[in-house]
């Protein structure tokens, strides 16, 4: 039995997919949770923040993929409740039920120069793990994307509504946007292998520049608009007046997207047997 913590979102409603039926698979959802795509699962109500409702959901469980993130948090302590608050109950609940496999989603925003609340409690999420005694491997993704994924979804409408394109600063800067069904294979292939006490970064190989892949975007969408550059302390100041708003733009948003990637795959390709596939074949699949 496998029980996958954040079930109901992007990832965990494809992830789902990928194993089953290979799997028995038990789902942590939240009461507000939208269940469609998880049909076939055993459903255990309950909160990443709710100790008793972890200890009932490891119960008579192999393994746990943990893919719970505070994705619309918009303080420093949202985020560290859901992350670090989070992995020390989970990790609790996993250590009184005899649970030992665990393999958890991070990001590469851990791996930035410059953190936003998010990815400091990621980072610090990930050391609650690696010292809890458990046999853990934790996989971090860049940007996700595919059919059904709110964050790509809202880029493209963004380009196909919009007159202009707001970019936050140059554009200039490099990510390692990853196709859903590669980050479905890495959880898949970590749970299965000898990967336990290791990290791994879970992006496409050949970094590409924001403005390139907005530009690939509309070719595939066949518009043209033009793109205009908010600088990003701007950008930074924008999010923090308006947080208390109901609004995507973030500081985790703001700083997840302007920061420079160039990450090595090598061990995901060479130890997961992950290939990742390109942008441009991956938006065939995600807007084909």
């Amino acid at each position: 039995m496998i029980l996958i913590t954040g079930a109901s979102g992007f990832v965990g409603r494809n992830l789902v997919r990928h194993l089953n039926p290979r799997s028995s698979i038990r789902c942590l959802v939240r009461k507000t949770s939208d269940a469609r795509g998880l049909e076939g699962c055993e459903l255990v109500e309950g909160d990443i923040t709710d100790k008793d409702s972890l200890f009932a959901a490891t119960r008579d469980v192999d393994a746990v993929i943990h893919l719970v993130a505070a994705l619309g948090a918009s303080t420093y302590k949202e985020n560290c409740d859901v992350h670090v608050g989070g992995a020390k109950n989970l990790a609790e609940a996993c250590k009184a039920n005899g649970v030992k496999r665990l393999v958890v989603a991070s990001s590469v925003a851990t791996l930035a120069e410059r953190k936003s609340d998010y990815g400091i409690t990621k980072k610090m999420a990930d050391e609650v793990f690696m010292a809890s005694g458990l046999d853990v491997t934790i996989l971090k993704p860049d940007f996700i994307y595919g059919r059904d994924g709110k964050g790509f979804l809202t880029l493209v409408e963004v380009i196909r509504r919009h007159r202009f394109i707001p970019i936050v600063g140059n554009g200039r800067y490099r990510r390692q946007p990853v196709h859903v069904d590669d980050v479905c294979k890495a959880f898949f292939r970590a749970l299965r292998s000898e990967s336990i006490g290791k990290t791994y970064v879970v992006a496409s190989e050949k970094p590409i520049e924001f403005n390139e892949m907005v530009d690939m975007i509309m070719r595939k969408l066949g518009v043209r608009k033009r793109k205009v550059h908010f600088p990003v302390l701007f950008m930074l100041l924008a999010a923090k007046a308006i947080k208390l708003r109901k609004t995507k733009l973030t500081q985790t948003v703001v700083l997840g997207i302007a920061q420079d990637r160039n990450e090595d795959i090598t061990p995901l390709v060479k130890e997961l047997g992950v290939h990742p596939i390109g942008f441009e074949e991956g938006l065939k699949k995600s807007l084909g």
